[in-house]
């Protein structure tokens, strides 16, 4: 449903100037060095057949390489959602993980957040919090996490619920590790 969905198109990595037309409407460009692109193309699309034309132009310090490397990902996100969802670990005053999620939405102001820790099925933790100039914080308490490690990794999942009132107007889940690092200056 066009309506209520904002159509995206993702190129993985740009090498170049690139410009994109869509039904002969530009709708953006990027450039960099292997940098990636994403485009909403919702204003341009038309319901039924579409045509998407591109050009890639060489930077003047680019040396040869011009072009578009990796995937090319046609999309679509609710006009209403998480966008992105950004986990950090923090200790608390007694050593103890705790995660943060920080998230940024799209027309969500004023929505609520749930957000469950995972371990496969088992909910380890929740948190909430409200969406306030388009962002949220959240905190779960992570006490008995494991740490990834490559001789045993670890893998949990956050599962997040918008709501505008009792309605359900998006979900998210995100799969991740935690990881614990020492930093040692001059090392």
């Amino acid at each position: 449903d066009h309506g209520t969905r904002q159509i995206m198109l993702r190129f993985r990595e740009i090498c170049g100037r690139l410009s994109l037309w869509v039904n002969g409407m530009p709708v953006g460009s990027a450039e960099g060095m292997f940098v990636p692109g994403v485009f909403n193309i919702s204003d341009a699309v038309q319901p039924e057949r579409n045509v998407i034309a591109l050009r890639v132009e060489p930077l003047a310090d680019s040396g040869c390489f011009v072009g578009i490397t990796g995937d090319i990902l046609l999309y679509s996100l609710p006009v209403c959602g998480i966008r992105n969802v950004i986990p950090s670990m923090e200790r608390s005053e007694t050593g103890k993980p705790v995660l943060r999620i920080a998230l940024t939405t799209a027309n969500a102001e004023g929505c609520s957040v749930r957000c469950a820790l995972m371990d496969g099925n088992r909910v380890m933790g929740y948190g909430q919090g409200s969406v306030q100039d388009q962002t949220a914080l959240l905190t779960i308490p992570a006490d008995e996490v494991v740490f990834w490690n490559p001789l045993a990794p670890k893998l949990y999942r956050i599962a997040l619920i918008l709501s505008r009132g009792e309605r359900i107007v998006h979900t998210r889940e995100l799969t991740f590790a935690f990881y614990d690092a020492d930093y040692h200056e001059g090392i």
